[in-house]
């Protein structure tokens, strides 16, 4: 039964237990005896497990009947699953060159192309295919898989639908005569000389050190030095420097005793130069040290470590015995002697980069003591992609690094609790979330800074998927279609959001609108810095607060990105239209609006709650509203989420949005129980047609004698323009 609580006795706090054994004044049941809430396992209470990005409806599994052997086959299966009730979902698998299809799974067509990365060793087989996916109807798909090259390989499937994407592989080393599933990762890592020339990754924002001066830096006739250059492969294809990668000189003696003999960091070309005593105690009759240089992903200020192990990957050079005094060893230009290890150095520079762009001597410059960003990775990581609130930590999986922005994002929310000092913002509505549509204002302000963060340090104004697509964040405006899709409107829209701040302090030349430009690590950031906004509305209350622009030129930036604060403000014509005021305005049947533990509002505490019955039945949730004349245009715009207990793809209960005028009354749209949502989702129907009329507006639930269906209804809001 769906018990409706009065706001009064909510705020009383009456046990579940209570109300079912004493009826008691107020209470007030549903007209016909109810069902509990239909559950939906999409469902998620805002960060209440601590990870931020971690939800998703759709998941991906790559299954390995064996590692095969050199030249031997073995089946593959892959499984698309979705606990939503319906999405249709592209495919692409992936092989590296040390694989090949010899069936490929189902009908998915399949091409061979060049790659850059280094993990797939020169090209990359690519299968692909679409299909309908259900929660009663998964996608299963069996292929048989070839060993051509000994080495580390993944099998990768990505699977992408309008609102989900998911990704899933397993990993193998391939031998001659036995392969095993999963990498190896050795405690110390081997090293080898680099290819090609090295460059920095990203030359937007100058070289800051991470640490302190490595001392002396010249040999006199007591000490000796080590120098050389760290660097890696990047997905590009391209040899990078690794800046503030930490260095260290070790002495190891006959008997396998090690001693440290000097520490540094890289400089901003990745070298590094560490002088030491080279009087050798520990070996008899010996001169010099004997050395080698252990190269690793740390420092204080980030670290890429093991997922498992929480260490940093090490890399160690082989050793030279008796270095004399006053001399230099020159250990040369290194790079990782593994390729499943660039991605890991990949990562560490990402950060460094996200460094760089950011004011101060720690990630947040109010501290006294620095926190110390940490990303949780290994080669052949299947865990991916959220940060922990508890952990302090971000988890990308093994081709994580291969998407800098990715990397960079997640990071981005480490950021932000470590500046908000671990008060990160209740987020609600958010899992799972998308860029261009409409979550919430905390949803979409908690991840709109992390991929402003990401783009202002990377430089590119694109999003980027591992699949290859992509999402323009900063040339949006009004009406802007993408593919499948027109991108929603308002500071409930996380790209609108990135896009703004964007816009805010992009150079102003590539967008005709865009006529606002300031320093990003200024105005922007110190806001940020000393303010722990919820939303972005807050954030721009607390710039008015700091002093800085909000004048018309900045609200025309925000509104070129749909986003209407100060003059270009539209209150809603919808009287308590997030139903924090209960039922005021609203005249309800069926006991609907209200608070429930079983099912989430989109905002707030209160929404309406239509359907939930399983048995013949019609819910209405109204108000009397008087739409101007002369408006140019009169925009309905709510959260809908819609979950039922019906057959997959069965329309028979239904939510319509109708209107009466003049004593008429029109359905101008419905939905029904075959189009289940994972999350509240903003919709829109357009009243300009009722421009100079007084309307009443009216959501209206039907359902069947069959399975129960949950129509959930909440922010609604009449803008006219």
């Amino acid at each position: 039964m769906k018990l409706r609580l009065s706001r009064a006795q909510i705020a009383c706090g009456l046990a579940v237990a209570a109300v079912l054994a004493t009826p008691l004044p107020g209470l007030v049941f549903a007209e016909e005896p109810q069902p509990a809430a239909a559950t939906d396992p999409c469902d998620s209470a805002g960060l209440a497990d601590g990870n931020v990005d971690d939800a998703n409806c759709l998941t991906v599994t790559v299954t390995l009947a064996q590692p095969p052997a050199l030249g031997a086959e073995s089946a593959v299966t892959i499984d698309v699953v979705t606990r939503s009730h319906n999405q249709d979902v592209d495919l692409q698998v992936e092989l590296p060159a040390g694989l090949e299809w010899t069936d490929a799974p189902g009908d998915l067509s399949v091409t061979t192309a060049p790659s850059t990365v280094p993990m797939d060793r020169g090209k990359r087989h690519q299968a692909r295919g679409a299909k309908s996916v259900s929660q009663d109807v998964p996608w299963r798909l069996t292929g048989t898989v070839k060993a051509m090259l000994a080495g580390p390989a993944e099998i990768k499937a990505v699977a992408a639908s309008a609102s989900d994407q998911a990704q899933g592989s397993t990993f193998l080393t391939v031998d001659a005569t036995q392969s095993t599933s999963g990498i190896t990762v050795s405690s110390a890592n081997t090293v080898a000389p680099i290819t090609a020339p090295a460059t920095r990754s990203n030359l937007l924002w100058p070289h800051k050190s991470a640490g302190p001066a490595a001392g002396s830096t010249t040999p006199t006739p007591k000490t000796a030095c080590v120098t050389g250059t760290w660097n890696y492969v990047e997905h590009t294809g391209y040899t990078r420097v690794t800046p503030n990668a930490s260095v260290t000189a070790l002495d190891t003696d006959a008997g396998g005793t090690t001693t440290v003999l000097a520490t540094g960091l890289t400089d901003g070309d990745g070298r590094f130069r560490l002088c030491f005593d080279n009087k050798d105690t520990g070996d008899t009759g010996n001169g010099g040290q004997d050395v080698s240089v252990r190269l690793s992903t740390v420092n204080q200020h980030w670290i890429i470590q093991h997922e498992k192990t929480k260490k940093p990957f090490d890399f160690v050079t082989a050793t030279k015995a008796n270095v004399k005094n006053g001399t230099t060893a020159d250990f040369g230009a290194l790079q990782p002697g593994a390729i499943e290890m660039m991605r890991g150095v990949e990562a560490f520079d990402t950060l460094n980069s996200g460094w760089n762009f950011t004011p101060g001597d720690c990630w947040d410059d109010n501290d006294t003591q620095c926190r110390q960003g940490k990303i949780n990775w290994a080669p052949d990581s299947k865990t991916c992609c959220f940060y922990n609130l508890q952990e302090d930590a971000a988890y990308i999986d093994g081709s994580g690094p291969d998407t800098p922005i990715m990397v960079l994002h997640e990071h981005g929310h480490g950021l932000m609790d470590d500046i908000y000092d671990d008060a990160f913002p209740p987020v609600t509505n958010c899992n799972p979330h998308s860029l261009a549509a409409g979550s919430s204002l905390t949803c979409a302000w908690t991840e709109a800074w992390p991929t402003y963060w990401g783009i202002m340090v990377s430089g590119d104004q694109f999003y980027r998927w591992p699949d290859g697509r992509r999402l323009d964040i900063e040339n949006h405006s009004w009406g802007t279609v993408m593919p499948g899709r027109v991108w929603q409107d308002g500071d409930r829209v996380e790209g609108r959001v990135a896009g703004a701040l964007l816009d805010l302090s992009d150079n102003a030349t590539n967008e005709k609108a865009d006529t606002c430009y300031e320093d990003p690590r200024g105005p922007l950031w110190t806001t940020f810095l000393n303010h722990r906004s919820n939303t972005f509305a807050e954030f721009w209350q607390h710039r008015a607060q700091d002093g800085y622009d909000v004048g018309p030129n900045m609200l025309s930036c925000l509104h070129f990105n749909t986003i209407e604060y100060g003059s270009y403000a539209k209150p809603s014509l919808m009287a308590n239209g997030d139903f924090e005021k209960g039922t005021a305005a609203w005249a309800v049947t069926g006991g609907s609006v209200g608070t429930w533990t079983s099912y989430r509002p989109h905002e707030g505490t209160w929404f309406s709650w239509m359907g939930g019955n399983g048995v013949v039945n019609t819910d209405t949730t109204t108000q009397q509203v008087t739409i101007p004349a002369g408006v140019r245009s009169a925009s309905l715009t709510f959260y809908l989420r819609v979950v039922s207990r019906e057959a997959p793809g069965t329309p028979d209960d239904k939510f319509t949005v109708q209107v009466t005028a003049n004593g008429q009354t029109s359905t101008l749209a419905t939905w029904t129980s075959a189009e289940t949502t994972p999350n509240y989702t903003m919709r829109t129907v357009d009243l300009t047609t009722y421009a100079g009329s007084q309307v009443e507006l009216k959501f209206v639930s039907t359902e069947d004698a069959g399975a129960q269906t949950d129509f959930l209804l909440d922010t609604v809001e009449l803008i006219t323009r």
